[in-house]
């Protein structure tokens, strides 16, 4: 039985990159996403032998239980590795949302995480192992202008890995937090807006590199080679990426828990 793994937001941008990536490295791949016509054009390309699209809003609790034990089954029992890739963003002044304007994002970027790290304890706990790759941000690092409630919520997934590796950490389940800069994805021309301008063009004329999904999803599978905590890519200062492993390091010394078993799918 080949390796299995299962990422949310795969009908696209950098999810349906992984998907790729992984697919062609001979594993089992699971996408789950709201868009049931990207899925159908997905597992078009990918074929029915290692490839099962599900419906998944992930602010459902429920929809994750029946997709994960869906894809649990056509993987023969188990799963290996869940990326928590689905997220949105809003480019706006934080002074013109709407009250309560934030709570999509809130409930996609940082309930979706949460929800999904849960639901997967069945499939990875009682000693079977695996890992969790969370997507964050480089705005999770620094806040970012127009940005105001993805970078709080990407820095909250930022955390919540942090503290989801000491704890998971002792029942053998790994976890590992992304944290992109700027990468070539729907989400980035999503970020247009008629006040501020097209977010490609401004990040170009800065001379900002824009990562390639396939770059990065090749980066999620190095990821699964190694032991770190915080893995950037494309992000101005990966020198704080590197300080916060360092922290990380120094907080495992000093809590010497009983057992933070290494794991690989």
């Amino acid at each position: 039985m080949s390796k299995s793994i299962f990422v949310t937001g795969g009908a696209s941008g950098l999810g349906l990159a992984m998907c790729r990536h992984f697919h062609a490295q001979g594993w089992t791949v699971g996408l789950g996403d709201v868009d049931q016509a990207g899925l159908d054009r997905a597992l078009a390309e990918l074929g029915p032998e290692r490839a099962r699209g599900f419906s998944l809003d992930v602010r459902s609790r429920p929809a994750w239980d029946e997709a994960l034990a869906g894809f649990a089954e056509f993987a023969g029992g188990r799963i290996d590795v869940l990326v928590n890739n689905a997220g949105i963003s809003t480019r706006v002044l934080f002074q013109d949302l709407p009250p309560g304007g934030f709570d999509q994002e809130i409930d996609i970027n940082l309930r979706g995480v949460l929800h999904g790290c849960q639901a997967i304890l069945p499939f990875m706990g009682r000693g079977q192992g695996g890992t969790i790759i969370n997507v964050a941000s480089a705005a999770g690092l620094y806040g970012t202008a127009r940005l105001a409630v993805y970078s709080a919520t990407k820095g909250a997934v930022r955390s919540l890995s942090e503290a989801l590796d000491l704890d998971l950490g002792l029942i053998g389940i790994r976890v590992a937090c992304l944290m992109p800069g700027m990468t070539d994805t729907p989400i980035l021309d999503k970020l247009d807006d008629p006040k501020w301008g097209n977010m490609r063009k401004i990040v170009e004329a800065r001379g900002v590199k824009i990562g390639r999904p396939e770059d990065l999803a090749r980066r999620v599978g190095e990821m699964l080679e190694t032991d770190e905590l915080h893995y950037g890519f494309a992000v101005h200062d990966e020198a704080q990426v590197a300080h916060l492993n360092q922290v990380r390091a120094k907080r495992r010394g000093v809590l010497k828990p009983q057992s933070f078993a290494k794991t690989r799918p």
